[in-house]
Order: C-alpha cells, then sequence, then structure tokens
C-alpha cells in the first residue's frame, strides 16, 4: 500500500514535490482503502511547507511576483513588500516557496 508515514512523506519534501506525489499516488488509488491515509498526509505536508516557509530567512524563500524582502530600519527585521501594491507584511506573502536545497536542511517541524 502506500506508506504515508511521517518519515515517508517527511523525507519527500523538497518545495512541494512531497505533496505532488501523495496527490499522485492519491489519484492513482482511487476509490482504494488507503484514501483516508493519503489526504492526511497531503494535510500534514501542506503543514509542514507552510510552517517551514514561515520559519525560513528572506534569503531562503522565492517570493511571488512584485514581493521583495527588506529589513526595517527601525526594528532591524525582516518584512515583505509589494512593489506595485505598496502591501507589506511581517510574514511571508502567500506563494512563497522554499528555494530548492532548502527543505532539506530544515528539520521536521512537528505538529
Amino acid at each position: 500500500g502506500l506508506d504515508v508515514s511521517r518519515a515517508a512523506w517527511g523525507s519527500q519534501v523538497q518545495a512541494g514535490v512531497g505533496v505532488a506525489n501523495l496527490l499522485r499516488a492519491l489519484k492513482d488509488d482511487e476509490g482504494g482503502e488507503n484514501q483516508a491515509d493519503a489526504r492526511h498526509a497531503v494535510r500534514e505536508q501542506r503543514r509542514w511547507e507552510r510552517r517551514a516557509v514561515k520559519a525560513a530567512l528572506p534569503e531562503e524563500l522565492a517570493l511571488p511576483a512584485g514581493w521583495k524582502a527588506q529589513v526595517s530600519r527601525s526594528t532591524g527585521k525582516a518584512f515583505y513588500r509589494h512593489a506595485v501594491t505598496g502591501e507589506s507584511r511581517w510574514k511571508p506573502p502567500r506563494g512563497a516557496t522554499l528555494l530548492p536545497g532548502v527543505a532539506e536542511r530544515i528539520p521536521p517541524l512537528l505538529p
């Protein structure tokens, strides 16, 4: 059957590659006994990736178009600013992903 243990999906994390593999396995097993396990693994994988992106340094992220990481003069902390809209935020914008190779250096984040 489909191996959806933490070790299996945790080792697949590579900026979304793990989720793609699990979704493909879920589709291949359509109607099979592993549906609930695969859905759970996909949710856990996505949760891990979101937490890893939030914990990453700005230079470890690929940001969506228009976004740039900057450093606040008053706090010295990194923040993210959209060049066109002027929106700024402390957390990475939706769509930010880990650069290739970064995921392997981040230890698994337990829920």
